[in-house]
């Protein structure tokens, strides 16, 4: 659907709002009414199936609805969770109301940035159609204050601001599926001011401005050390290893109950029965034995030696604290919201960490090795989804759900590990790594697979290629030696050209030039020896302009008559690749990938330019010539793209940006081809 099509058909939905007003906004006009109405229509115009009229998987589907029915009388999470387009991700939620509700009210602007927060996606929308309210939800918010997470900036709209197709067009621009599709929310989330990182001390109901990670994991940290410095009290003799597996067990099972619940996987198993009969203690001791007879996991497991030593003393109160923190009508964690990815991330550096025991009390410090390390590095998910994929995915692809129930797949958190599944279906381990020597060598376990993958990938793509210097001729910008007496700000003499230094070139194009230089080259050599001119023809040519200044590879293209200081020059040496086509294989990701990991320069150099592997661009093929000519049109359609970028204003403006990154990717796949990459080989760079 075009932008006039879909304000046309928003303008239609505010046409039946304005005709029915009075019963719109009357209580008894209900919220299931308000989605089926206008709110879901709202979002189809900005071209999701929110309905899932494509059939799509539970997967690939581009919204999740919220059920009807909610639990316990709370709503489990928003009424809508829009995807990332083509993955399982959620990009933003709307969380709707009906039309009589004041959805400004710092009670429902709380609830909407709540999901936000737990889900880490930095955006959500409030809305009841009359009104569409967009708030930053990077932030934990606070009940008295909420409304304050309302962006100020094209944050507030009403039903009759759709009508102005600028207004609608803000809207469009930010929310529209294939913009969203581009990075739309990140990049409206990268404009928002920074947060801070503080929070405040530790209140039942404290606030403050951090990630949901960092925010939990805070608190994480100070139950282990509430619990741990109580049990040293009433258990004299436990050492810090033993407190460190105690306090770890305890939370465990207090967290994983809270997911249990916030999940609909336990309905009669529930966390406010801890305390019930005056002493949370016993309660948790009942529920935990409770849900060991259900899960074979090693969470709930009878530990006699740990946390269910009969001898083990716990002061009650100290306990009880702990729980009213993570009792779902005090907390404003969210498991049923908060990504399992994330919550891997803040158990990987919560176990970074351990209790020391003196005679009398305990404190949490990092573990030697952790300490040494810098920290606990998480893996990222899109490298454990590449490497779950090309393992366990490989195992599985074309087995029916019955042969993939025989397989077994094992992972050992004390070693790094590879397995394999035997005849039998059963795992097999055939390399080991132990964690020890990994800590060791000072890398990350992404840092390893990445190692490993690049042996020999240089060798392997510079098959079938020469180096850049076989098809050009280089040159440097001019030099003047004396730029107070050379360069001006005006035209000053019949020599001066307009010019532009290494700054100002950017990716495939070159920003304005904003100076003069008064090209006398004779008289700059003889003004200082140093100086270094060069020819008018160097810059009067068709030629690549490569910025110096930093590691990055970035080249751009120039028809000619470009005068260029300090920059390097590549001029075409009828080597059969066109500039053009050219400019597009030093841009690519897989160049740049190239430059950066196989030469180990501060600035951009010549001799390592110059060696870079070019395709040989055997043009009796047509293949070969094909993807010469797609690259120099989609080069000429990106410069297009940039130029009308600097032209327009607001969505308008955003339409150019995508379009310039989406023949950026387009450029990335043809040049993947013409390297003749493996699927392995372009993960290892697209993830880099």
């Amino acid at each position: 659907m075009s932008f006039d099509e879909a304000h046309k058909r928003v303008q239609q939905l505010c046409d039946h709002f304005d005709a029915r007003r009075d019963e719109i906004m009357s209580s008894e006009y209900k919220e299931a009414t308000a989605r089926a109405e206008f709110i879901t229509p709202f979002f189809e115009a900005l071209g999701w199936d929110v309905n899932n009229t494509a059939h799509r998987t539970i997967y690939e589907k581009d919204c999740v609805l919220e059920k009807a029915e909610a639990y316990g009388g709370a709503q489990r999470s928003a009424d809508y969770a829009f995807r990332r387009p083509g993955t399982h991700l959620t990009a933003f939620f709307v969380e709707a109301k009906k039309p009589s509700v004041d959805i400004r009210h710092h009670d429902e602007c709380y609830q909407a940035v709540l999901y936000g927060w737990n889900a880490s996606t930095p955006l959500v929308v409030l809305t009841d159609f009359e009104q569409f309210l967009i708030l930053d939800a990077r932030s934990r918010p606070d009940k008295r204050n909420a409304a304050s997470h309302i962006l100020r900036e094209n944050g507030s709209y009403t039903y009759r601001d759709y009508r102005d197709a600028e207004k609608f067009t803000e809207i469009w621009g930010l929310f529209f599926r294939q913009a969203v599709a581009d990075g739309s929310i990140d990049k409206a989330a990268a404009a928002l001011p920074r947060l801070s990182g503080r929070i405040r001390k530790d209140e039942l109901f404290a606030r403050g401005t951090r990630a949901v990670d960092d925010d939990f994991l805070a608190r994480m940290e100070r139950w282990r050390e509430t619990l741990a410095k109580s049990l040293k009290r009433t258990n004299q003799d436990l050492s810090g290893e033993e407190l460190t597996s105690i306090t770890q067990r305890i939370l465990d099972r207090l967290i994983f109950l809270r997911f249990l619940e916030d999940r609909l996987i336990e309905r009669d198993v529930t966390f406010d029965q801890i305390g019930r009969s005056g002493s949370a203690w016993r309660d948790f001791e009942r529920v935990s034995d409770r849900l060991d007879a259900r899960y074979n996991g090693i969470i709930y497991k009878h530990d006699r030696d740990g946390a269910d030593n009969p001898g083990l003393y716990v002061d009650d109160a100290a306990f009880a604290s702990v729980v009213e923190h993570l009792e779902p009508r005090n907390s404003d964690y969210k498991f049923a919201t908060i990504p399992v990815t994330i919550l891997g991330s803040i158990y990987e550096r919560f176990l970074g960490n351990v209790i020391v025991a003196t005679d009398k009390t305990a404190r949490v410090e990092p573990k030697p090795e952790v300490r040494k390390a810098g920290g606990v590095y998480y893996t990222p998910d899109y490298i454990v989804r590449y490497i779950v994929d090309q393992t366990v995915g490989r195992f599985i692809a074309k087995k029916t759900p019955k042969q993939i129930e025989q397989m077994r797949f094992a992972d050992d958190a004390t070693e790094f590990q590879i397995w394999r599944l035997n005849g039998r279906g059963s795992a097999e381990k055939v390399a080991d790594r132990r964690q020890a020597e990994i800590r060791n060598s000072h890398l990350s376990n992404f840092q390893l697979y990445r190692d490993a993958s690049r042996s020999g990938f240089l060798s392997r793509v510079s098959k079938n290629t020469q180096p850049l210097s076989a098809l050009v001729e280089f040159f440097y910008g001019f030099k003047t030696a004396d730029d107070a007496k050379f360069i001006h700000s005006e035209k000053r003499h019949k020599e001066s050209r307009r010019f532009v230094p290494s700054s100002h070139v950017k990716r495939y194009f070159i920003q304005p030039p904003l100076e003069w230089v008064w090209y006398v080259p004779e008289k700059m050599k003889r003004n200082r020896p140093t100086a270094r001119p060069g020819d008018a023809q160097r810059f009067l040519s068709e030629k690549i302009v490569v910025a110096r200044m930093g590691k990055d590879l970035v080249a751009a293209y120039d028809p000619g008559g470009l005068f260029v200081k300090d920059a390097m020059l590549v001029l075409d040496r009828k080597g059969g690749i066109s500039l053009k086509a050219l400019t597009a294989i030093l841009n690519s990701k897989l160049l740049r990938f190239i430059y950066r990991n196989f030469f180990v320069t501060i600035d951009v150099l010549k001799n390592a330019l110059l060696s870079l592997p070019i395709p040989n661009l055997d043009f009796s093929s047509h293949c070969r010539k094909s993807i010469d000519d797609m690259l120099t049109s989609l080069v000429d359609k990106m410069l297009a793209a940039k130029k009308a970028e600097a032209e327009a204003e607001g969505a308008r403006r955003e339409h150019w940006t995508r379009q310039f990154e989406a023949l950026d990717r387009q450029i990335d796949q043809l040049v993947y081809e013409l390297y003749g990459l493996t699927e392995k080989e372009i993960a290892l760079i697209e993830a880099a």
